[in-house]
């Protein structure tokens, strides 16, 4: 019963980051959001085929819940210039994590920019996405893959497709780790790399690779 209990927060969820969030920074690989318990900082950058971006992101885990934003910067040359977006991601863990070495989860994210649709107006993204998450407990390294789909308005027809991302995080101590990921589609693919940063909350200690 607990179990569908979660299941309809996160639905509810879910439908409210559709209609107001803003995902992940636009050229960066799009992956899986932070749980667990605590305050997750991060900083990113990418090169893709699309051109290289900075971003950095903030959000909180709320147990089996995962909240977060970004901003970022995406040099996309001479034709487009800098392009920043702005965004957010809600996700949940279904089953699995703590003591298992598979954790299973989905997300909803959306990434929103300016003059970069197809018209030069605003373009918003929408990426629901699956995720999976595999590592032994205490053990640093935690590998990941995820699934997603890219949807929203003034979207150019190629640009509306299924993406995937794999990558793996490697959590040190003291809260601190590194991250990378290599995301692809059919309208681009390329890597990204990262550093980032767990606030546990009060009475949760910080043990590398949970």
């Amino acid at each position: 019963m607990k179990r569908f209990g979660a299941i309809a927060v996160f639905a509810m969820a879910l439908m409210a980051a559709a209609r107001t969030a803003n995902a992940q920074s636009i050229g960066i690989p799009y992956m899986p959001v932070e749980t667990g318990t605590g305050i997750f900082l991060s900083a990113d950058y990418a090169d893709q085929d699309i051109g290289t971006a900075y971003g950095i992101s903030g959000g909180v885990g709320l147990g089996r819940f995962g909240i977060m934003a970004s901003v970022g910067t995406l040099d996309a040359g001479a034709t487009l210039g800098d392009v920043t977006s702005y965004g957010a991601r809600v996700g949940m863990r279904l089953f699995g994590g703590g003591l298992s070495p598979i954790a299973v989860g989905a997300q909803l994210g959306a990434i929103s920019t300016q003059d970069i649709s197809p018209t030069g107006g605003s373009q918003t993204m929408i990426l629901p996405a699956a995720f999976v998450r595999a590592g032994l407990p205490l053990f640093p390294v935690k590998g990941f893959g995820q699934v997603y789909y890219v949807t929203g308005s003034d979207l150019a027809s190629s640009q509306e497709e299924v993406r995937f991302t794999i990558g793996a995080n490697l959590n040190l101590l003291l809260g601190f780790g590194l991250h990378a990921a290599y995301d692809w589609g059919d309208s681009s693919d390329g890597w990204g790399i990262g550093a980032h940063f767990t606030f546990k909350l009060p009475g949760v200690p910080v043990v590398p690779g949970v």
